[in-house]
């Protein structure tokens, strides 16, 4: 299995506060759940169904998985997904992933991500969080199997919209790129979740007092 080197860009993390849920994936090689013209689906996230809607910046696209004997706790039903074939190339394009509640992140799955032979330069996958270069995710090592498979956990972090690009960088054949293939999630960290309540709970009261007030 093709082992990967993590460099942070910038962190924005949150303190691994007890969780309220176990992790689940959004598995993009799984052809039943995500495929053309079919980009959402739902998981039971924390007991809620959380779904998670993917756009681009062109037409998202799966092809067949090529990676042979790969073990990886995916379906591999396709590589995963990618702007115009099975990858998001270096330059303009790049994936969003829209949750429609906020989720805590805590790790990413890719395909096709490698290292050239000559042990020169890798490729890199890019994760944006609110309009900010948060992850950077470089391949390492010699290429040891078809697939380019790695996993990344990552701290627990808050988000309902993620980014993906290519960095720059290449493994000595062909362009820059990888395929989206999977993303880790849990319930919203206990703690944000009765802030947020707490904070919908003072703006209903705020509504309701100005509701009551006598004007003057």
């Amino acid at each position: 299995m093709r082992k990967f080197a993590l460099t942070l860009s910038a962190a924005i993390l949150f303190s691994a506060t007890p969780l309220s849920a176990g992790a689940v994936t959004y598995d993009f090689t799984d052809e039943n759940k995500y495929d053309v013209g079919d980009l959402s689906d739902s998981l039971i996230v924390g007991g809620s169904s959380v779904s998670a809607t993917l756009s681009g910046s062109g037409t998202l696209s799966f092809t067949n998985f090529d990676g042979g004997g790969l073990v990886a706790p995916l379906a591999l039903d396709h590589d995963g997904v990618g702007v115009g074939d099975d990858e998001i190339t270096v330059g303009s394009e790049y994936i969003d992933v829209a949750f429609s509640e906020t989720v805590a992140v805590t790790g990413f799955h890719f395909l096709d991500l490698f290292k050239s032979n000559l042990n020169t330069d890798a490729e890199v996958a890019e994760v944006w969080l609110g309009g900010v270069l948060t992850y950077s995710f470089t391949a390492d090592l010699l290429f040891q199997q078809m697939g380019g498979y790695s996993f990344a956990a990552v701290s627990p972090f808050l988000a309902d919209m993620l980014r993906f690009t290519a960095g720059v960088g290449n493994d000595g054949v062909g362009v820059a790129d990888y395929a989206l293939a999977g993303i880790d999630v849990q319930a919203v960290p206990l703690p944000a979740a009765i802030w947020l309540l707490l904070s919908a709970l003072g703006g209903l009261g705020l509504v309701s007092r100005r509701r009551t007030a006598v004007p003057a």
